[in-house]
């Protein structure tokens, strides 16, 4: 099985923070993402900063995109940004944008299925469409309430050549990492507070990857 790739949230409003973080993982994470709380806080800054240090990371904007999804994804990528993220509950119009306007200016777009519950009829729907990843993802306050993201909520949904390759948020740790790793289709973990609330959030992400070789 291919080990799936590791991406980073960076899910912090102080832009030191985020960039003492970044530094700890380069070259053990394969993206890193600047987060929403960040974006709100700094705006196209922190794309702009993460880039300045990190002149070769492939870097994610969770920009989360609902509107005017031509402009809005050239300023993330003319910022800095590999890629973005737009929101599956966007308008089918501004998703085509994002995803076209990414393509046209060399980056990729993923978009964020948090809050939809048929992904298959989601990516009927963006059948054509260069779409990077759909994320199936549990949202922060539905974490507190019902927990991380757990396989069985993958299991109906994997495998299957109809969809684009899949990454997984929501809550993912060390602890539940190799398990969802292991599902076929999975592409992509993100990981965020895990890594960035931790006192050292260069061991947590070597965990992360520990987790999968052990599973293997």
């Amino acid at each position: 099985m291919t080990k799936p790739k590791l991406q980073v949230a960076l899910d912090t409003t102080d832009l030191g923070t985020a960039l003492h973080i970044a530094a700890q993982i380069s070259g053990i994470a394969d993206r890193i993402e600047v987060g929403t709380p960040l974006l709100r806080r700094h705006g196209i800054r922190a794309i702009e900063a993460i880039r300045d240090k990190f002149a070769e990371a492939v870097i994610v904007a969770d920009s989360k995109i609902m509107d005017c999804g031509e402009s809005e994804t050239a300023q993330a990528i003319e910022a800095g940004a590999s890629g973005v993220v737009v929101q599956a509950a966007a308008p089918l119009e501004t998703i085509e944008a994002v995803c076209l306007t990414a393509e046209a200016l060399g980056a990729f777009a993923m978009v964020d299925c948090i809050g939809i519950a048929d992904l298959k009829r989601m990516a009927g729907q963006l059948q054509g469409l260069p779409v990077s990843h759909l994320v199936v993802h549990k949202s922060r306050d539905e974490q507190q309430t019902m927990g991380s993201i757990q396989p069985q909520e993958l299991i109906g949904i994997t495998p299957d050549a109809a969809l684009p390759p899949l990454a997984v948020a929501g809550g993912i740790a060390p602890g539940n990492a190799a398990k969802l790793a292991a599902l076929a289709g999975i592409d992509t973990i993100i990981v965020g507070q895990a890594i960035v609330s931790s006192r050292n959030p260069r061991v947590v992400a070597l965990r992360v990857l520990a987790a999968w070789n052990e599973d293997s």
